[in-house]
């Protein structure tokens, strides 16, 4: 019942504002086969030396949008949710 909870809890809308600039990270970074370096996606600063430490969050959420689009990430944060809730009953 836990589980199941977690999963229906984790099906929620997702609200973070800056989704959309993690999925095209993560896009370009599974285009090129490379992490990237300089901020592609400033006007101000372009070519600004950035060090990305949510790459590989980056890198799992677009392959989910590219494998099933926005159902294949709400799928994936449920599995999240319920991965996470699993290992927190487990432990306790």
């Amino acid at each position: 019942m836990v589980l199941a909870a977690a999963a229906l809890l984790g099906h929620f809308k997702i609200i973070e504002p800056d989704v959309f600039w993690h999925l095209r990270t993560g896009q370009v970074i599974l285009e090129t086969g490379r992490l990237l370096r300089v901020n592609l996606f400033s006007a101000i600063y372009p070519d600004n030396p950035w060090h990305n430490l949510e790459w590989l969050h980056q890198v799992v959420l677009a392959a989910a949008y590219n494998l099933g689009g926005w159902g294949g990430v709400a799928i994936l944060k449920s599995a999240l949710v319920t991965a996470t809730a699993a290992v927190s009953f487990t432990l306790s």
